[in-house]
């Protein structure tokens, strides 16, 4: 990462830190993912490539539902809407679930539908779904923000 910063290789830096940020989330250090996940998706934005959002979101959906927030129903709720959103997001943009990511995203719906029922879980997806790029990528910033480690 430090390379591609030398470089100037902004694209190349936000597909680094969300990388770091989805192995931190697999190590269970969640405050640090959300904090990379945010600076991935902060850059994402700026550089306005759809598929880099769509990419970054998952992880932050991802994140939210392993934070304890995830463990409460607000943050079941916020991942719903995400993972629904992005659902959405990949069909009209035409970005495709990497064959690799199948699996753990089918369990993490799974757990989420179970964790908050079928109803509450239909109506957060369709929530999601109806959300726009910018939309999305607004929600996951503040589904990050409480994550994020706090300033002492």
């Amino acid at each position: 990462m430090a390379l591609r910063r030398d470089l100037g290789d902004r694209e190349g830096v936000a597909i680094a830190l969300t990388n770091l940020g989805e192995v931190a989330c697999l190590q269970g250090a969640v405050a640090r993912a959300a904090a990379l996940q945010a600076e991935s998706l902060v850059l994402f934005r700026e550089l306005g490539g759809a598929w880099g959002i769509v990419y970054c979101l998952q992880r932050v959906a991802l994140v939210a539902q392993a934070s304890r927030s995830g463990q409460r129903p607000d943050g079941r709720r916020r991942a719903a809407r995400l993972f629904g959103a992005l659902a959405e997001l990949r069909a009209t943009l035409g970005i495709p679930l990497p064959p690799n990511e199948q699996g753990r995203i089918e369990e993490a719906l799974a757990l989420l539908r179970a964790a908050l029922g079928d109803a509450t879980f239909v109506a957060d997806w369709a929530d999601g779904r109806a959300m726009t790029l910018e939309q999305a990528s607004a929600y996951a910033v503040a589904t990050v923000a409480p994550l994020l480690p706090q300033e002492a």
